[in-house]
């Protein structure tokens, strides 16, 4: 019986040893610092023709991309919105333009 039970002992440890090795470590992604981020998507938004005319600033906080500013449509405040997504590292968008 003590046998059985040194034998069982060494195969869970043999099993169990087997879990403890290190994985594979997968490449991290280098972000993007704010200023970078901030300064990425205002030149986006500078150089979309159909935005020309309006007072868009981008801001960074807690992970997320703020737009403030003044657009003169709707159809401006969505394009803003998806320009300042579709710069790498923007998080999530939250927009406070205003339509005037």
């Amino acid at each position: 019986m003590k046998s059985i039970l040194v034998i069982m002992s060494l195969l869970l440890i043999t099993i169990f040893s087997g879990c403890s090795q290190d994985k594979p470590s997968v490449p991290k992604v280098e972000m993007k610092g704010k200023n970078s981020i901030t300064t990425s998507i205002k030149e986006k938004l500078d150089s979309t023709k159909e935005l020309q005319g309006t007072s868009i600033y981008p801001h960074i906080d807690d992970g997320k991309t703020l737009l403030s500013g003044i657009v003169h449509t709707q159809k401006q405040k969505f394009l803003a919105s998806t320009i300042a997504r579709s710069v790498e590292g923007s998080g999530i968008v939250v927009n406070r333009l205003v339509i005037n």
